[in-house]
């Protein structure tokens, strides 16, 4: 690995002291974080289905007899007594959290204070290691996470000869027995353990209890083998050592007792230790290099799709650290940037007080890693065959982690996928998809059983048992039953980007079965001309009554009638595409009519109403931004069909940015998809800077904080979408939209993209020199009617003829046909 190339890698001149400063290594199931120390080093390890708990029946028989009651004081005004019984008797248990697995320890005899040390993590190749030298002796250390072979493989080399001698153990923060046998290459250590039956979530501060009492919780296994040594192995009691060696290779298996979200893991699961010594004895048959060339030919060919170039940087031979440090914004808590406008009322949003606090730490090429590390991230933690990327990807050191590392429904586990389809990662999305199929198995339980509905519900939170019930808490995160019809969105997505009709057919009774609870939990409002969702709630916010009290509990609020909108437009849809179901679309037409239209805020400038009355928020800079789900990630409000209600959404989020919005990490990268839906690049070129200089740890990890992986996925999400933007045509039938540069930066003048996708089948190249659209390819797959939006005029060309329906001065109407490639060009 060379300092000064190529561009994709994130490296330090000292080991990781903390948890996120240590590189994460991945296949979508084993993952590892690499500290690089030299006198022990570590890897953390995780594997993606070591959760604590097991399942068991969270159904609450009282829910659909309170539901009533709690809807007819919504109803009434009585919200605070509403309130008092949707938490008393509605809610039901808490998810369970996402656990660390083990350690593996590597203990080398050369000890000693190290020179020219680097640590590195090549987002190109999904290789990382280490390299320094004691004593005038090289050391070095690579290791990768292997999906094909399902092993992590690390080689550890010293240019000493018989100089290489070290001790390798394995760890748990769970109870755990350790055995080890054999010599030379049949050397093998084995740790074996249990999760705990029960963790009470971290923040439920009056309880901290972890419970292994009752053994109920999944076994996992531990494996640690020698592939290659020119030393001599064998084992010290539960070690693996190595003396007299110049290169070794260790191979590490994982598993876990695992079998199903419905299956008791303890009892009915499978076993670890066989399925290790399989994985073990399948790349036992490989060499070190032919490991390496698989997994990096694997990888690449998901990472390779997509090539981005953003400009140059001065500081870009710099450790990545270091290159953070000099952007970074040296006292958030007393900065004017985040604290400039924390006002009780409502100010102008100060858009040039915030450019002059940003001139000057532009870093392009750390743009452009920081895009490509959310590609790499979401490859090594969501892969076909495991489970989604929960709250942070598959890295967990903590046995009570923040919010249970679990599934967060109401904007979290959606933002991890936010750049899966438009930045070309159409595989990473089948662990989804399964969850989602497997959350309608669950769901259809709660809706009938708790609900006494049809159709399947999700709320807040779930996890690897696929909880679906309301969680006991505050109303404001307990009560929104709209986990499920969002998350259906993604499985509409994945259709609007590949035009699978056939995957459609499969999802179809999915998206129908939310929809079946949906129209069977809306319900009349007071007038008769509209149905509503009541109870409701905005996530976790928060307003005030008329007596400045506190509230949350609604009538329909902006999100919830958003999400039905979306839901059944997206039904009507499929159901004309496939042919199927005329009945219940009509029924899903007649529903949609009848959906809260958007209101505009009389108290707040113009805002877009949040709630179903014009309250006065109790955060008025709240991290959620809820309201605006309808225009991004939905599309009911689309900047050039409905200016009047984006210029609502833009003074939504100026009030929300006046009030010190936006300061987590995820609610930032929220806001990079929102400015860029408003085609305001400077907007949203501020809040990726802004990611970069405040909401970013030394490993790149997204900083809420604490450390939550959806900002990551979020701002790459972000950046695709100031280059590209295709959700313009999804009101019309039969058109696709593509528009090129939607939001490019001043900052930005020259640079490229390869390899986006956008709905319709389309794949999307665009390069552009002094801030213009220099060429641009667009390949059609299985063709269609695009309106193709430019900042500049523009011609096209093809090696087909090019029909041409409409040709304005920045919009083109045109045919694209199935398999041609269009060229687009300055005039």
């Amino acid at each position: 690995m060379a300092r000064e190339g190529p561009p994709f890698v994130l490296w330090y001149k000292q080991p990781a002291n903390v948890w996120t400063e240590a590189l994460p290594v991945g296949n979508g199931r084993l993952g590892g974080m690499i500290f690089g120390h030299v006198d022990e080093d570590c890897i953390q390890l995780n594997e993606c289905t070591f959760w604590s708990g097991h399942p068991y029946d969270k159904s609450n028989l009282k829910l659909k007899d309170y539901l009533p009651v709690a809807r007819k004081l919504v109803f009434e005004g009585k919200l605070a007594e509403a309130e008092k019984v949707i938490e008393e008797h509605m809610g039901g248990p808490r998810t369970q959290s996402y656990q660390p697995l083990g350690y593996l320890f590597i203990e080398p005899a050369a000890k000693g204070t190290p020179s020219d040390y680097q640590r590195y993590l090549d987002v190109s190749t999904a290789v990382a290691g280490v390299e320094y030298a004691v004593d005038g002796v090289r050391h070095s250390r690579e290791a990768f996470v292997s999906a094909p072979d399902n092993v992590m493989a690390i080689t550890i080399t010293c240019s000493k000869a018989n100089g290489l001698a070290f001790k390798a153990r394995l760890d748990s923060e769970h109870p755990i027995t350790t055995r080890g046998a054999g010599s030379g290459l049949g050397t093998l250590i084995a740790a074996r353990g249990q999760a705990p039956d029960n963790v009470v979530p971290n923040y439920e501060a009056s309880d901290k209890s972890v419970a292994y009492e009752k053994h109920e919780g999944m076994h996992f296994e531990i494996q640690l083998g020698v592939l290659a040594c020119d030393g001599e192995a064998s084992v010290d009691g539960s070690a693996l050592l190595v003396v007299g060696a110049t290169s070794v290779t260790l191979l590490l298996a994982a598993a876990t007792s695992f079998a199903s979200f419905a299956k008791e893991p303890a009892t009915s699961g499978i076993d670890p230790a066989k399925a290790c010594e399989a994985w073990m004895g399948a790349a036992k048959e490989m060499d070190y290099a032919t490991l390496k060339r698989r997994h990096v030919l694997d990888y690449s060919a998901l990472f390779g799709r997509v090539a981005i170039d953003l400009g140059t940087s001065p500081d870009a031979n710099l450790p990545t650290d270091e290159r953070l440090k000099r952007i970074a914004i040296p006292a958030v808590a007393s900065n004017p940037l985040t604290h400039w406008l924390m006002q009780a009322e409502f100010i102008e949003y100060d858009r040039e007080a915030e450019n002059e606090i940003q001139k000057g730490f532009d870093d392009p090429q750390l743009a452009a890693l920081y895009f490509q590390y959310g590609r790499y991230l979401l490859i090594c933690s969501s892969r076909p065959g495991g489970q989604p990327a929960n709250l942070q990807g598959i890295w967990n050191d903590l046995v009570r982690p923040p919010w249970s590392s679990n599934y967060t429904m109401n904007i979290n586990i959606e933002m991890n996928y936010w750049p899966a389809e438009p930045c070309n990662l159409p595989e990473c999305v089948e662990p989804l998809v399964q969850f989602i199929k497997e959350l309608q198995i669950a769901g259809t339980k709660t809706a009938n059983i708790d609900y006494g509905m049809p159709g399947w519900v999700c709320n807040h939170n779930s996890d690897l048992w696929r909880t679906c019930n309301p969680i006991k808490g505050w109303t404001g995160w307990q009560w929104w039953p709209m986990g499920g019809a969002w998350i259906c969105r993604h499985l509409w997505e994945h259709y609007a980007f590949t035009r699978d009709k056939a995957f459609l057919q499969d999802v179809y009774p999915i998206m129908k079965g939310a929809a079946e609870f949906l129209l069977a939990y809306m319900v009349p409002d007071p007038s008769g001309k509209h149905i509503v969702s009541v109870p409701s709630t905005s996530p976790e916010n928060a307003f005030l009554t008329d007596d400045d009290k506190r509230a949350a509990a609604c009538i329909s609020s902006t999100m919830d009638a958003s999400i039905a909108w979306d839901l059944f437009t997206n039904l009507v849809m499929a159901s004309k595409i496939l042919g199927i179901d005329e009945e219940f679309r009509g029924i899903l037409q007649d529903a949609v009519v009848k959906i809260y239209p958007y209101q505009l805020s009389t108290s707040h400038a113009g805002c877009l109403q949040e709630w179903d009355k014009d309250y006065k928020e109790a955060e008025p800079g709240h991290r959620h931004m809820s309201h605006l789900y309808g225009w991004h990630p939905g599309n009911r409000i689309i900047l050039h069909r409905q200016p009047d209600l984006a210029d609502a959404v833009r003074k939504s989020i100026e009030r929300r940015l006046a009030h010190g919005g936006g300061g987590t990490g995820w609610s930032g990268a929220w806001l990079v998809n929102h400015f860029a839906r408003l085609e305001d690049a400077e907007g949203a070129y501020n809040k990726v800077l802004l990611l970069l200089r405040r909401s970013i740890y030394p490993n790149m990890f997204d900083a809420h904080p604490p450390f939550q992986i959806d900002g990551n996925f979020g701002g790459t999400a972000g950046i695709a979408e100031m280059l590209l933007q295709s959700h313009g045509g999804e009101q019309e039938e039969d058109l696709d939209e593509i528009s090129l540069l939607p939001a490019l930066p001043a900052r930005w003048p020259k640079g490229s993209i390869k390899g986006l996708k956008a709905r319709g089948g389309y794949e999307v190249d665009i390069t552009w020199i002094g801030g213009k659209l220099d060429c641009a390819a667009i390949k059609s797959v299985p063709g269609g009617k695009v309106r193709l939006r430019t900042r500049q005029p523009v011609k096209i060309t093809s090696d087909v003829r090019v029909q041409v329906f409409e040709a304005g001065e920045t919009v083109i109407v045109f045919r694209a046909e199935p398999g041609a490639t269009y060229r687009v060009l300055p005039l």
